[in-house]
């Protein structure tokens, strides 16, 4: 009985591997259904413009490479202890798929995110997430309910992690969350100065098609600077984090704070600008 049970998992890992083969030679709709499974340290390439989905689909210890393609997992898709690296293509996950202890690594590309769990992480509906060109991690039990918006850059949050909802994100430089941090409401995280601070330089973007099609030359690229929000800090509502900015751990950022510069450890920081206590 044992030998049977074998046999049969030895042929579905075949029949998947023929299956992704025959999507990379004939680069057409490929569609890989529920009692496929991928593990044992598969690595997978998807390229030539495969368009690839997955439904109900168990990936274990895998690694994707996906080049110039569109790959939607659909269903109860679950990815777990995986790497996927994506290069100028197009990724979304939908539904009821988990992300477990996983990794994803952006070149160029876009991923979209639903009602999703990712890396053991549940985002809402109105979760927001453009990565282009740029490196996103994330640790386990994430939340993210936020606006997410990394842009040439790098972007790490660790584990434990809850951004609430219209919280805005975003990462033109580096940012990094640590473990345990609560960001409340309609926070503004920006590592970036989003225009240029020469007035004429905004009215280049203005003439070169904003808020439309503005695109920011080499010449009239804003100034950034990295932001590192430690362990177990508490980030209040409405509360605006701006670039350079380090608050270390244990801290708490109160409602509607503008923080712009260092923030020790134990400390409570609060107003506009910021005044900075120790907490008892």
């Amino acid at each position: 009985m044992k030998m049977l049970k074998t046999l049969k998992k030895i042929y579905r890992y075949f029949l998947c591997y023929i299956q992704i083969r025959c999507s990379i030679i004939r680069p057409k709709y490929v569609v890989l259904l529920g009692k496929n499974r991928i593990s044992l340290t598969t690595i997978v390439y998807f390229n030539k413009n495969s368009n690839i989905e997955f439904r109900n689909v168990k990936l274990k210890s895998s690694k994707l490479i996906i080049t110039n393609s569109r790959v939607v997992f659909q269903g109860d898709s679950i990815l777990k202890y995986s790497e996927i690296i994506i290069r100028d293509s197009y990724l979304s996950v939908a539904s009821n798929s988990k992300f477990l202890s996983s990794k994803i690594f952006l070149t160029n590309s876009t991923i979209e995110l639903g009602n999703f769990f990712f890396n053991e992480c549940h985002g809402s509906n109105k979760s927001k997430i453009n990565i282009t060109n740029s490196k996103f991690v994330t640790g386990n039990n994430i939340s993210l309910k936020c606006i997410l918006k990394i842009s040439n850059a790098h972007m790490i949050i660790g584990d434990n992690v809850f951004i609430n909802d219209n919280t805005e994100i975003r990462c033109e430089n580096n940012i990094v969350i640590g473990n345990n941090v609560f960001i409340s409401y309609e926070c503004i995280v920006f590592d970036t100065n989003t225009h240029s601070v020469n007035y004429l330089d905004r009215r280049k973007e203005i003439e070169l098609g904003f808020p439309n099609s503005t695109i920011q030359t080499h010449d009239i690229l804003p100034i950034t600077k990295p932001i590192n929000i430690g362990n177990d800090v508490w980030i209040g509502q409405r509360a605006i984090i701006l670039k350079g900015s380090i608050i270390a751990e244990r801290s708490i950022v109160a409602a509607g704070a503008v923080i712009t510069k260092f923030i020790p450890a134990d400390s409570i920081a609060y107003g506009n600008p910021a005044i900075v206590k120790q907490i008892k």
